[in-house]
């Protein structure tokens, strides 16, 4: 069986339920307030959840929410996607949980959701463009796994416009940033290289267990360098080590030497 169940199935505040919604008075729905993650499920387990929960507590507190026990949380993971056996055999074999803290309803707590979404096809390696927005990475955001997405999907739709899959931003000081919804690795003479934390972006966990493996380096990368750019990929927890095909409408080497040690590396660090 491969179809989805008849309607969305979350676990809402310590409750499984199906078409879950979340009050039109909750703070993630008015305004914003709330963080996520994303994590990935193969064969009933999630993947790297330490360090999911890791940043969704920086997140938090970054924008005064209380994290969640952490578990709880596993515990709300092991319930959907028990629930969801029955109605999708194959939803242990790979999907993605998505964990939801919002800010809650005015007088109220906050909620804990975590739901489940289907595993997104990036199997091809990506066309990019440079956005001509910019990260700004003095903001109280900065780093932070928001659910004020807006800015992204914004830049996002304009780079899926031009035939984009992905679009890159560079910061206010126009250093390379990251992805809408990824990190990125270039090479630059013959260096692997990628933005450091203090650019701005939101430090992915892919990109992080890559660099703790030893594939890459952090440094500031100016936009003058972009130009010198042979092979670059993208990183994320759905993407995994993503070639990129082009940059802005030029060609990089899609399997070279320092993307395929990247996805070898990775293909170690997750599969073992």
């Amino acid at each position: 069986m491969s179809s989805e169940p008849p309607g969305p199935l979350a676990w809402v505040d310590g409750e499984l339920v199906v078409n879950a919604t979340v009050p039109i008075d909750d703070a993630s729905f008015l305004n914003g307030h709330g963080v996520f993650e994303a994590v990935e499920i193969s064969n009933g387990q999630p993947f790297a959840l330490s360090a999911h929960l890791d940043r969704l507590e920086r997140s938090a507190s970054a924008v005064a929410l209380d994290a969640p026990d952490r578990t709880l949380v596993q515990h709300a993971i092991d319930a959907v996607f028990n629930a969801m056996r029955d109605t999708l055999p194959d939803v242990y074999a790979r999907s993605v949980a998505r964990i939801t803290l919002t800010g809650g309803s005015p007088g109220a707590r906050q909620r804990l959701v975590v739901s489940w979404r289907s595993w997104p096809d990036r199997s091809n390696p990506a066309a990019i463009m440079v956005s001509p927005w910019r990260r700004n990475e003095h903001s109280p955001l900065a780093g932070v796994k928001s659910t004020s997405y807006q800015e992204n999907v914004v830049v996002l739709a304009e780079a899926v416009a031009q035939g984009c899959d992905e679009a890159i931003l560079l910061n206010s000081r126009s250093d390379l940033c990251e992805g809408t919804g990824s990190n990125v690795f270039v090479v630059i003479g013959g260096e692997l290289v990628t933005p450091p934390r203090s650019s701005g972006l939101l430090a992915g966990v892919t990109r992080d267990l890559l660099l703790d493996a030893g594939i890459g380096a952090e440094r500031l990368i100016l936009a003058s360098e972009l130009g010198g750019i042979t092979e670059a990929f993208l990183t994320s927890t759905t993407r995994h080590v993503q070639p990129i095909a082009r940059w802005d409408g030029r060609p990089l080497l899609v399997d070279g030497p320092h993307t395929t040690d990247a996805s070898s590396a990775w293909n170690r660090i997750r599969y073992g």
